[in-house]
Parts: C-alpha cells; structure tokens; sequence
C-alpha cells in the first residue's frame, strides 16, 4: 500500500484520535505536579483559521520528502520503507491536532494489522520539528514492538478491556511511553528541535524537563495527552 492510500478500520480509530486531541486541549483543567509544576500544557495547536489547517492527507511527495529528510537513520530508511510498503498502514483521520499513534488494530478480517494513526496537520511545515520528533517517537514504539522489549498487548488500541486486564495493560503502557519520550527527547535536543515546539504543548513540557523531575512531569502529561488516561491513571498513579 503506498502513502497515499488509506485503509478502511472500525470507527473505533476515529474516536480514539477525537479522544487524543480532546485530551491535548485540556491542559488547564488538571492539579500540578507537586515537586515543581511545570508552565500550564496546552495543545500542539495555536489556534489557526480553518482554511489554513490540512484536511486532507498530504501528498505522496509531502511525505517523501519528510521522511527522506528525517535527521534520524532509522525513520529515514527503515520506517519509511514499512509505511511504503504497506506492512504499516497509514491511518489519516483530521481531527485538526498534529498528533499520531502507532498501534495493532483489527481490520475486520480477524488479524490485527500495524497501523500509523495520523492527522494530516502533522505533515504540515509549520510543525516539522514537532513532527520529526513525535514520528521517532511513534517508530521506537515500533521497535517496541518488534523486538519484543514491551509485550505486544501494550500496542493493541482499544477505548476499553476486562477489568483483570486494565492494570497490567497500563504498566505495559507506560514503561512503553517512558522509554519512548526520553529517547524522543533526547534526540530532540541533539537534532536541535526542541526549541522549535510550541511552549506549553505537551512534548516541548516534557522534552524541557530537568532530570529528577521527568518521571513526574511525564505522568502528568500523559493524563492530559494520552486517549489511555481514563482506565490508566488510577495504576499510573501507583508507579
């Protein structure tokens, strides 16, 4: 399946991208981290008039060219190549937030399928650094995957589960989100991206964070950012 072609999936997918660019929105509304609460997160995305925003998936060059362009080997070549070549699937839905998700969804033939949910304001030029990062960070959930380092079940998107299963899945969760944003972070800051982010969005708050207090900061936003908060933040609160 080449870039520019979709796949067709439950309308679950489009309800958990809705949920993620609620959650970005809704950076106000939640306590402070107690040792030393970072500037309020907002969402990714100023506000814009509706005919700049991107509706409709970018073009297959638009997307040949970020990626061929990527600072980082392993997007550049590797996840490009799976996305080209369909064993991941582009998943486009615009919800008018720049934010993407990898994951395992069924596609109604039984098995699931590795999918690369996005919103086309990704790709647009005013968040390419917010896009290199947020795109590395999607393919180290990848290599999560792939090389086994979190069990699969973590990667599997769903809106709910059994209850005996919930804990469980949300420790996967997170130790998957905690490798995933320090390695993004720090390549962020090697590559000289971080600067560029939006102040107060949830990457750039997490990306700036000192040491000691990275653990905690990135517990607050995933409350904020992340569609899993509502059945995790009980067990993350544990952690």
């Amino acid at each position: 399946m080449r870039p520019n072609q979709t796949r067709s999936f439950t309308p679950m997918i489009l309800v958990i991208m809705a949920v993620i660019a609620i959650l970005l929105g809704m950076g106000s509304r939640t306590s402070p981290v107690p040792e030393k609460p970072p500037t309020t997160v907002e969402s990714e995305a100023p506000s814009r008039n509706a005919s700049s925003k991107q509706t409709t998936q970018p073009s297959s060059g638009v997307i040949k060219e970020f990626f061929h362009t990527h600072p980082q080997e392993g997007v550049r070549d590797d996840f490009h190549h799976l996305l080209v070549s369909g064993k991941i699937s582009f998943v486009w839905n615009a919800i008018g937030t720049p934010v993407a998700a990898f994951g395992l969804v069924q596609d109604g033939s039984g098995g699931p399928v590795l999918v690369l949910l996005v919103d086309p304001e990704l790709f647009l030029e005013s968040y390419r650094s917010l896009a290199q990062i947020t795109i590395f960070h999607e393919y180290l959930h990848y290599l999560q995957w792939r090389d086994g380092t979190i069990p699969e079940s973590a990667f599997h998107i769903r809106d709910s589960m059994p209850h005996d299963e919930v804990q469980d899945w949300c420790k996967q969760k997170w130790h998957a989100e905690r490798l995933a944003y320090y390695e993004a972070c720090a390549f962020g800051r090697e590559a000289g991206l971080v600067g560029d982010l939006r102040r107060g969005g949830p990457l750039s708050v997490v990306c700036t964070a000192e040491e000691p207090l990275f653990i905690p900061i990135l517990k607050r936003v995933l409350t904020l950012a992340d569609p899993s908060n509502p059945m995790c933040s009980q067990t993350w609160s544990t952690l």
